[in-house]
């Protein structure tokens, strides 16, 4: 299976999109493995490929802390039934992409 994955990572003429599956699985495989840092790094660098922004390093917790607030303030503005009734995400990269 593994074999596999690393086959498909390594084409470059298959689309980041396309490999999004096998680098969840390659993610897995790292987390069971206990190589959590080789397991986040190359997720960073998927995200990074697939235009996932990420603030500077030295604002990192403070816009994680605001993006929080800001996500509460507006979930709390709604019922359960808003909850409930939210559309499904359809961008299937960016569902793919937040697996990671």
């Amino acid at each position: 299976c593994m074999q596999n994955v690393k086959e498909i990572l390594s084409q470059p003429s298959i689309k980041i999109g396309d490999k999004l599956d096998a680098y969840s699985i390659q993610s897995e495989v790292l987390s069971i493995q206990e190589k959590h840092l080789e397991e986040f790094i190359t997720t960073l660098d998927v995200l990074q490929q697939l235009d996932v922004k990420f603030p500077p390093k030295r604002l990192v917790t403070f816009a994680i802390l605001a993006e929080l607030q800001r996500t509460k303030n507006a979930i709390r503005r709604m019922s359960n039934n808003d909850l409930i009734s939210l559309p499904d995400m359809q961008d299937e990269t960016r569902c793919k992409a937040m697996k990671l």
